[in-house]
Formats: structure tokens, C-alpha cells, sequence
């Protein structure tokens, strides 16, 4: 993994990234994600572990319909936006 210094990544309205796409994202200096308007329907079952460092996540406007258990292990977590999904 060369991104290890990368602490946001805002892909905000790609609506070509895939379920699959999200569940390749393993990054433990990632402190923010912004995947606003995404489409995604889906989030992997091992989110939580993938990115431990996660302070704020944006999944507004997306058609998720549950979070993975993996959640709890969000540690991090101080924001969390899923308004529309």
C-alpha cells in the first residue's frame, strides 16, 4: 500500500464507484471519508477494521440500507453522516 500518509479521500458524486471499489479501501492513516452521493448500496462487512483511524465519515444521499457490525470497531468515529440513504 503506497498511500500511507493519506488522511482524506472525498470522491463526493462519483456515482461509477462500485460496492466493490469501497471494500478495496484499506487505509489506516485515513482520518475522513467523503462518499456523498455515491450510490453505493452496500458497505463491506470488515469496514470497521479497514480503516481504524476514521474520525468522520459522509455517506449522505447513498441507498445503504445497514451498516456492518464491523461499525463498532470505528473507535474513532466522531462524525457520522448518512442523511438520505
Amino acid at each position: 500500500n503506497r498511500l500511507t500518509k493519506l488522511e482524506l479521500l472525498s470522491i463526493n458524486g462519483c456515482e461509477s464507484i462500485t460496492d466493490e471499489a469501497i471494500a478495496a479501501v484499506t487505509c489506516s492513516s485515513l482520518t475522513r471519508l467523503d462518499a456523498d452521493g455515491c450510490k453505493l448500496t452496500a458497505l463491506p462487512d470488515d469496514f470497521g477494521d479497514r480503516l481504524p483511524n476514521l474520525k468522520h465519515l459522509d455517506l449522505d444521499s447513498n441507498s445503504l440500507t445497514a451498516l456492518p457490525l464491523s461499525f463498532d470497531r470505528l473507535t474513532k468515529l466522531e462524525v457520522l453522516s448518512i442523511s438520505g440513504c
